[in-house]
């Protein structure tokens, strides 16, 4: 979940478009508008982000998103993961978005670069 929370800080801050994805971490349903020039994976970014969630036994991938013109070749991603155990705590949204939303003032998130198309 903190890993990707430059994607939520970018969900926020772009207006609504038709573009978007859903998730559900702790029973709450989320739906984001997608960072432009990134989509939810297709053909052998499938795999990249079936793997990349095997890797990880300690958390839960609801979301990967890679840039829309790759195709298993780009480093460039964004994940959104929740904790195995947070699965089974109830949460509201807003708890959810305002512990996201913290990670957006961090150095790494706002030093994040942001794809060209």
């Amino acid at each position: 979940m903190f890993a990707a929370a430059a994607l939520l800080n970018t969900a926020h801050a772009v207006a609504q478009t038709a573009r978007t994805a859903q998730f559900r971490i702790g029973g709450v349903a989320f739906s984001v508008p997608l960072p432009e020039g990134y989509c939810e994976p297709t053909g052998r970014n499938v795999d990249v982000a079936q793997f990349t969630a095997a890797l990880d036994d300690k958390n839960v991938t609801v979301l990967s998103l890679f840039p829309c013109n790759s195709d298993g070749d780009s480093s460039d991603y964004y994940l959104i993961k929740a904790p195995k155990s947070a699965l089974f705590v109830t949460l509201t949204r807003e708890q959810v978005l305002a512990s996201v939303r913290a990670e957006f003032e961090t150095p790494a998130s706002r030093k994040r670069p942001r794809p060209t198309n």
